[in-house]
């Protein structure tokens, strides 16, 4: 497999987390417009946090299955680590940010 065409494919699939991400807060910042469908709205909002995090996650461990199985041919394979870390600490905001929304906002005390 062409090391270029997964890296091609990790930063695709961490600009489509990044779009779920923001589609995400759109639909949290437009669900108070929905005067009877906002909690609806609101929790599919919080899916679309869960989606991102999903995401960003199966892309952190893909990405780094394939650094490990071609690092010894391509050294520069170990420098792309960065950017597996980066996902993941990305994915762990989205996941800190959506359990703080689902506490405040979609399940109300």
């Amino acid at each position: 497999m062409n090391p270029q065409t997964v890296y091609n494919g990790f930063a695709s699939m961490f600009r489509n987390m990044l779009v779920s991400m923001t589609v995400a807060i759109t639909l949290i910042g437009f669900s108070e417009k929905f005067d009877l469908m906002a909690p609806v709205v609101r929790m599919i909002g919080f899916m679309a946090m869960i989606i991102a995090a999903f995401i960003g996650f199966k892309t952190y461990r893909d990405f780094l299955d394939y650094i490990k199985t071609i690092e010894s041919e391509f050294p520069v394979a170990r420098r792309w680590k960065t950017w597996a870390y980066v996902t993941l600490l990305y994915t762990v905001i989205i996941l800190m940010l959506s359990l703080i929304y689902l506490f405040r906002k979609v399940i109300p005390f």
